[in-house]
This record gives structure tokens, C-alpha cells and sequence, in this order.
């Protein structure tokens, strides 16, 4: 077998064995290459990858979100940072993919786009659930007259209620990831009697 052969055979049975949903598509969207993961996430058969275009299996603002990073692609020559699309399966199901795109150069010419996609539906359903638990948990921590204020071991406030802000004076509408020293009394370093730190030391309560 010729080197070069050996190495189409050594980079087909990579991109066929990567993790990820690889494609390569043209200027206007149409599919030239798909390994088997994007066949298997998107439940696609052979002969309906022959002619798909993304806009077949993204929904509309995906596809809008996808032309302009292949205008992008084509202008700047640049690989994108990470961005998430929206894609359906055969059966209709959406699919919410984490998507990285990088520009095939031919003679100084974008020729092709290269896409990369991850599966994160389950990911970014739990963090919808967790969005959705925290603002319930904001509202009804806001029905409360007392000040609350939860506050990490870096000092750093995680989340408080209205109560809070009214008790600080400050000008802020939201306080989280502000240090609490500073937040709290104006100071640049923790307090030296600090009952946040004890009680991450001791595991008690601190009074």
C-alpha cells in the first residue's frame, strides 16, 4: 500500500471512530462527507445524507445561525468558537448540538466548511431545569422581609434575594460574584472575624 493510501485509510478511520458528528458541507450548505455519529444522532439513512442540505435538518433560526458563520468562514478564513444549533432527528425530535466550524482552504479560498457537533441535549436540559428551579427559588425567596444571601467558600455570593439588597444600601441589582466582604462592608480583603470562613473550617454553624 502507497504512504498516501495508507494515509487516507489512517484519517478515514479516525474521523469514523471520533466521538463527535463530522461533516464537511459546501459554500451553500449541501452535505459532501458525514461519518457515522451524525448518521446515528440524526437517525439519517445513507441515501438521505446523499442529498441533505442543513437547512433539511436545522430549524430555521439554526439555519439562519449557520449561514452567517459560513459567511463569516468565508470572509475571516477563521475556525469558529463554540456555538449551539438546534437539529431534528428523522423522527422530528430536537436535537441541540454544540457545534465547532472550521473553513477548508483551497488556492487562499474558503472552498468548504468542516463542522464538528456534540450532542448536548441532555446537558443543556438539565441547565433549563436548573434556570427554571432557580428563578422559582429567586421568587420565593424575594417573599421573604429577611435578608438572605448564600455565599461560596471563595466568598463569592451565589445568589441573594431584594431583602439583601435593601439591607447592603448599595446601587446594584444584583450582587452575585461580588466578594461578600466588599459587597457587604465595603472592605477590600475578608473580615477577621469571618463567620464564612469558620464555617467552612468547622462545618458548624456559626453565630
Amino acid at each position: 500500500m502507497k504512504e498516501t493510501d495508507k494515509l487516507r485509510v489512517d484519517f478515514k478511520q479516525i474521523v469514523e471512530t471520533n466521538p463527535d458528528a463530522i461533516l464537511v458541507i459546501n459554500l451553500e450548505g449541501k452535505l459532501f462527507y458525514a461519518n457515522k455519529i451524525l448518521k446515528k444522532l440524526l437517525k439519517l439513512s445513507e441515501e438521505t445524507l446523499k442529498n441533505a442540505n442543513i437547512k433539511d435538518i436545522l430549524t430555521a433560526e439554526s439555519y439562519r445561525i449557520a449561514q452567517k458563520k459560513i459567511r463569516e468562514k468565508i470572509k475571516d478564513k477563521k475556525p469558529s468558537k463554540p456555538y449551539l444549533l438546534t437539529a431534528y432527528d428523522s423522527t422530528g425530535r430536537e436535537k441541540i448540538v454544540e457545534v465547532y466550524s472550521t473553513p477548508l482552504i483551497f488556492d487562499g479560498e474558503t472552498r468548504a466548511i468542516q463542522v464538528t457537533a456534540r450532542d448536548v441535549s441532555a446537558e443543556h436540559e438539565a441547565k433549563e431545569k436548573l434556570k427554571s428551579l432557580s428563578e422559582h427559588l429567586g421568587t420565593v425567596l424575594d417573599g421573604i422581609d429577611e435578608s438572605i444571601v448564600v455565599i461560596g467558600e471563595d466568598y463569592n455570593i451565589i445568589s441573594h434575594n431584594q431583602a439583601f439588597r435593601r439591607h447592603v444600601k448599595g446601587t446594584r441589582k444584583n450582587y452575585v460574584d461580588r466578594k461578600c466582604f466588599e459587597a457587604i462592608h465595603g472592605y477590600e480583603k475578608p473580615c477577621e472575624k469571618c463567620i464564612v470562613r469558620d464555617m467552612f473550617k468547622t462545618g458548624s454553624v456559626q453565630e
